[in-house]
């Protein structure tokens, strides 16, 4: 029996004869793929199994699905792979399907020290309603590296350009040389990405050959976190009248979020077409656009959003320009980050761009991590008690479950929170009062779906705040007032380490300019006489506290009248508008003196 956690991990096979480790290394050394049998891998002493699954408990597509050469995305982590047992940059990493074929695989990211991995894996074909394996070997020091991007996104399988937006801005097709215009480097939804301020961006170059041109299909995309709205995220093509010398041929295509927030693209000519999904600021969302036959689509996190249809043929030219962060050369207005940027030669169907979504999403569902070793099914723990603000870790064994994820239950609603991990740490967060949730450990097996619930229970222990406004009951409108939150129980909070408040004023009910300041909002001027409504929502990390006065404004009947000082060299001028005083009568000035020329003039 194994005890040691690190041998818990994934183990392997150790090498028969080494003159096949010799014979599969120098095949790998000269390009040439080892034969299909698993007699290729015997130099491996690592290997385990990964399950694809696209059943109704996982990433549920249709049994009509059958996707070919699809780009898998395979992440790691230290909780289920032993990094130590693999080549420190992941050179000996290989993959096989089921009959022990090669695969092409390429390492976007590999960080041993981090324990995280994200590899894309080229599979022949995926389809609905099925479990997949394929086998992840490693364990081989002597193996040369076999990552090949251009491998996995090919023109065989419709690729014109990828950019996985990491440090290197490298296009795995090699049509695409992109020029770095200020971005900088960020974390992404998978691996690293690229932020964007606006003003920076992505120049790709202005005379690409090989993009889809006339009327032909294809397909546009990236992952993108908005941190504003009414921008271009990306773009391609060539604009007909600005960069064509007005002879009337081309069009771009370009994905862009709009504002009031919308998604969407569009292209100078027929193409484009608009959405009904919403962005939300600060999150990432998946957005790809297709063309084909006069018909327009549009999908936001793998579903159909929208779509037009056209009798006017697209131009799309054969010489293009593509730019990250804008529409066309040097127009980078997008601000937030970037990542995944794809331009294929077809339009991707429904299944594969669901597939997409479900594979690279954070929670995905369509890849399981390595199968573990035996059967046993448990948790550590059967029961969380904690205070508010508290935290446990709870360790899991799945022996032999093809998926693995964790879930939590509140309130009736169930969402996942994380997968493909032994462990999960459950975080109480803040509570109003006590309250209860369910943590499940969920794991998918080739006959059924096996669960644990871990009951929850959560103390209330940190207070909220008791705050009442005080301010005056009338207001004249035109002296600065202050309207005051104070906090009956602030010496509470402070002693329990939570005296720190967020507060989030608003006015209704009429015209108020003002100036908010921690705790104090300053009513600078109203344009209004009437009632008003002073509200502030004030937190210390937990549910807010609501509190409310009413504040009756009587303005003056008349304002004194400011005089306006006149500049030091003013003269009238011909059509110049005047204003007219509170003597209903308009006044101009005439101060400084005249040059000599104007003097004549005016003569």
């Amino acid at each position: 029996m194994v005890t040691n956690p690190r041998e818990q991990r994934l183990r392997g096979t150790r090498a028969v004869p080494a003159r096949w480790a010799v014979m599969a290394g120098a095949l790998l050394c000269l390009g040439l793929a080892p034969r299909s049998s698993a007699e290729s891998f015997e130099a491996w002493r690592h290997s385990a199994a990964f399950w694809i699954l696209t059943t109704p408990d996982a990433a549920d597509l249709p049994d009509t699905c059958a996707e070919a050469d699809f780009p898998l995305l395979v992440r790691l982590n230290a909780d289920t792979f032993d990094f130590g047992q693999a080549r420190l940059d992941g050179a000996d990493i290989r993959f096989s399907d089921a009959a022990g074929k090669l695969l092409a695989h390429q390492v976007e990211q590999w960080d041993a020290t981090g324990g995280t991995a994200c590899i894309w894996v080229r599979i022949p074909e995926i389809k609905g309603k099925a479990r997949q394996a394929i086998t992840m070997h490693w364990g081989n020091a002597d193996a040369a590296s076999a990552s090949d991007g251009a491998a996995v996104f090919a023109a065989d399988n419709g690729f014109c350009s990828v950019l996985h937006m990491d440090e290197r801005l490298h296009d795995e097709t090699g049509l695409v040389k992109s020029v770095n215009q200020g971005s900088e480097p960020a974390p992404g939804m998978m691996g690293a990405g690229r932020r964007l301020a606006a003003g920076s961006g992505i120049d790709c170059g202005a005379a690409i050959t090989g993009f889809p041109s006339g009327d032909a299909a294809f397909s546009s995309q990236a992952w993108f976190r908005p941190d504003a709205c009414g921008a271009w995220v990306f773009g391609w093509g060539r604009y007909a009248k600005r960069l064509n010398g007005n002879t009337g041929d081309g069009n771009e295509v370009v994905i862009s979020i709009d504002a009031p927030p919308g998604l969407s693209w569009a292209s100078d000519g027929p193409g484009g077409t608009s959405s009904d999904a919403v962005p939300t600021l600060g999150r990432w969302c998946h957005v790809v656009a297709t063309y084909r036959d006069g018909t327009s689509r549009i999908y936001v996190d793998g579903r159909p959003a929208g779509s037009r249809h056209h009798k006017a043929a697209m131009s799309l030219m054969d010489n293009v320009t593509m730019t990250i962060g804008g529409g066309r050369p040097r127009s980078y207005g997008f601000a937030g980050c970037i990542d995944e940027v794809r331009v294929s030669k077809v339009a991707r169907s429904g299944d594969w761009i669901r597939l997409e979504y479900e594979n690279q999403k954070a929670g995905q569902m369509l890849v399981g991590g390595p199968v573990q070793p035996g059967t046993a099914f448990s948790t550590s723990q059967q029961r969380l008690a904690l205070a508010e603000g508290g935290a446990a870790t709870v360790t899991a064994e799945a022996g032999g479950a093809q998926k693995v994820w964790w879930t939590i239950e509140k309130d009736g609603v169930e969402t996942v929170a994380d997968v493909d991990r032994r462990s999960f740490t459950f975080r109480a967060g803040r509570v109003g009062a006590d309250a209860t949730a369910t943590l499940r450990l969920k794991a998918s097996y080739a006959d059924r779906i096996r669960t644990r619930d871990i009951p929850v229970t959560i103390a209330e222990a940190i207070p909220e705040p008791v705050v009442t406004l005080r301010a005056p009951t009338t207001w004249n409108g035109r002296d600065p007032l202050e309207v005051v939150a104070e906090v009956g129980n602030r010496e509470v909070l402070e002693a329990k380490g939570a005296g720190t408040l967020n507060v989030a004023w608003t006015v209704s009910g009429g015209a108020v300019t003002t100036k908010p300041a921690a705790e104090r909002l300053l009513l600078e001027r109203s344009q209004y006489s009437g009632p008003i409504r002073v509200r502030a929502l004030v937190d210390n990390g937990g549910p807010a506290t609501a509190a409310e006065t009413a504040i009756t404004i009587d303005e003056p009947d008349r304002d004194p009248w400011v005089e306006r000082t006149p500049g030091k060299d003013e003269h009238p001028e011909d059509d110049q508008f005047v204003a007219r005083n509170d003597a209903d009568r308009g006044l101009l000035h005439c101060t400084g003196t005249l040059d000599e020329a104007t003097r004549r003039e005016a003569d």
